[in-house]
């Protein structure tokens, strides 16, 4: 369907039906193994400077998220990821030393899926869907043992004001660890947001460039304190982006998160 002027797209990578792909949203055609990741990646040295030790910091809360297929794989193919299909890869983030790990609605689907979760160290977790929230556009997940990474230390109460700056790290283009900064546009965008079946009651909105791939991925101010996750983006008429980036707000990620985890 043709995009409209304030079409606001989800943020996955999608892959084709039988197509097989490493985490990193390459085609695979053997063992995925543990190669060291890139590090952290910015847009310019201007931003490296400014972003650079807070992104640093947090760089051990960043995961990618593998969907992999079929539904109800097995531990087998939970173990051998790199044999098994996947359909999407996007980002994420650690929430809880216990290995759980938070994601967009859209990129964990059900809770039948498989996952896979993978830090910017190469390390590979498989992990079950604990949680989806689709009128939240959250999901949670868990790894199956204790992974290598700090959780996200949450921003104080009540979130950005507008103009604070702000900055997000993805995977786009398959690409894990890239820093995207940018700005506080409206800290309660308050207009429901739907695509699918897929909602965001309350939204950060952004004057950020994100792109595919950074969906469920952390935002965070400039100390490196969680304000939001990464969710949709604004797309003009004629498909290109408008630098305007949707988050769901800590506040909501954090009541949410204390009446899921039990």
């Amino acid at each position: 369907m043709p995009a409209t002027p304030n079409d606001i797209r989800p943020l996955a990578v999608f892959a084709a039906p039988g197509l097989v792909l490493s985490l990193a949203g390459c085609v695979a055609t053997g063992n995925a193994g543990h190669e060291n990741l890139p590090s952290l990646s910015f847009a310019s040295q201007a931003e490296a400077a400014s972003f650079g030790p807070a992104a640093r910091q947090v760089a051990q809360t960043f995961v990618t998220v593998t969907l992999i297929s079929p539904p109800d794989a097995g531990r087998r193919t939970m173990r051998e990821p790199a044999y098994a299909p996947v359909i999407q890869s996007a980002s994420g983030w650690v929430a809880d030393s216990r290995g759980y790990i938070v994601t967009a609605a859209h990129i964990a689907r059900d809770v039948r899926y498989g996952t896979i979760v993978r830090n910017l160290q190469g390390q590979e977790y498989p992990a079950r869907i604990v949680a989806v929230a689709a009128d939240r556009e959250l999901a949670l997940l868990q790894t199956e043992f204790p992974m290598d990474g700090a959780p996200a230390v949450f921003a104080p109460p009540h979130g950005p004001r507008p103009g604070d700056p702000v900055f997000a790290v993805g995977a786009p283009d398959g690409r894990p660890g890239v820093v995207a900064a940018g700005r506080v546009m409206d800290p309660e965008f308050a207009p429901d947001i739907r695509y699918g079946r897929y909602r965001m009651p309350r939204a950060i909105r952004l004057a950020v460039n994100v792109s595919p791939g950074y969906s469920g991925g952390p935002l965070f101010d400039r100390h490196g304190r969680l304000v939001g996750m990464i969710a949709g983006f604004l797309i003009a008429s004629d498909g290109t982006g408008r630098g305007v980036g949707f988050a769901i707000p800590s506040d909501d990620i954090r009541e949410w998160l204390a009446r899921t985890i039990r």
